[in-house]
């Protein structure tokens, strides 16, 4: 629920017009700290895989708790607050392909199948999706009685999603917030949505929050 909510807020427009700026400091963000952890780790004596698992866990930043924090402070409308979120989603999605290339190679029978099929997939929801076919689907492809009920929607594309990424090898919680900006690009109703979600998020947030401390 943390994931589609940050999928819901997430404006793609906000990326299109900032798109070097926002790319730089993720690269930074995810970069430095990645061959920090993966030098260290080696330097301590730790196998090549796990030295690359040390790079991943302290170059990722935490989408979960980024966006509520935004969300308290009342940025997430702004282009601040939007560039802060974009440059951690960004972020995110270096750790996540990084983790699931790492994971496919190592353990896929068919590791360039895998790999392939992670590309994929990850290019579909970051780049063409939101770039290119988010008019199109927005007039051609959705029929307005589709989201007549935009939250029982969403919730089945949030699960759904979920388990597809998941089987590809993709972690399912990136699956969830690609159901969150899909549902934000085509129905223009995010906020509505969201706000009819509430509920929902306020009791699943808190246990979040509760497991990871």
């Amino acid at each position: 629920m943390v994931m589609f909510d940050a999928g819901l807020e997430l404006n793609p427009e906000i990326i299109r017009r900032n798109l070097r700026q926002i790319g730089t400091l993720a690269a930074f963000t995810f970069v430095l700290p990645f061959l920090a952890g993966v030098g260290l780790a080696i330097w301590l004596g730790l196998p090549t895989f796990a030295a690359f698992l040390v790079g991943v866990t302290v170059s990722t930043t935490s989408l979960g708790l980024v966006y509520p924090m935004l969300d308290d402070f009342d940025f997430l409308g702004s282009d601040t607050g939007q560039l802060i979120l974009s440059v951690t989603v960004m972020n995110d999605l270096l750790s996540v392909a990084a983790l699931a290339y790492g994971i496919t190679l190592i353990s896929s029978p068919r590791p360039y199948v895998g790999v392939g099929l992670v590309t994929a997939v990850l290019v579909f929801f970051f780049v063409v999706l939101p770039f290119y076919l988010a008019d199109y689907i927005g007039s051609a492809w959705v029929r307005e009685d589709l989201f007549a009920n935009s939250v029982k929607f969403g919730a089945f594309l949030m699960v759904g999603l979920a388990f597809v990424v998941e089987q590809i090898g993709i972690h399912a919680i990136l699956g969830a917030f690609f159901a969150g900006l899909t549902l934000s690009i085509v129905t223009r109703e995010d906020h509505l949505t969201e706000r009819l979600m509430t509920p929902v998020t306020n009791l699943t947030v808190p246990s979040f929050s509760s497991t990871s401390g």
